[in-house]
């Protein structure tokens, strides 16, 4: 992301101030933080929306420009300033692989037990 925006033929180069850089990527909260003052020097806005469940992390002057786009996309949380929504992300990512790791789990040791599978299926 902050190669793609602000490195040598970054967007940086083209974007006009005032401009608005809508990152749907998944990136690091604080690459997040970074590429948007690094932006705002010049002029630029930033907000992040990692379409988990589209949450946002912006100014809510930026939100309120793309607003209309974002509502075609999912229902919007906003969480709070830029880098929200990517802190966000990754909590979700977090409980979901949890989640999928403990189900693994259940299901290897169900295959050690004497239970039958369609009596673990029913349960969950």
């Amino acid at each position: 992301m902050a190669d793609v925006t602000l490195g040598s033929d970054g967007l940086f180069k083209i974007l006009r101030r005032d401009a608005l850089l809508l990152d749907t990527f998944s990136c690091e909260p604080w690459l997040t933080m970074e590429t948007a003052a690094a932006l705002a020097e010049r002029g630029i806005g930033m907000m992040d929306a990692p379409f988990s469940g589209a949450e946002a992390g912006a100014d809510r002057a930026l939100l309120a420009r793309v607003t209309p786009l974002l509502e075609i996309m999912g229902k919007i949380f906003h969480l709070g300033p830029v880098a929200s929504g990517h802190a966000m992300k990754c909590i979700n990512n977090l409980i979901t692989s949890i989640t999928f790791l403990a189900t693994a789990e259940g299901l290897a040791a169900d295959m050690n037990l004497p239970l039958p599978l369609s009596g673990l299926n029913q349960e969950l």
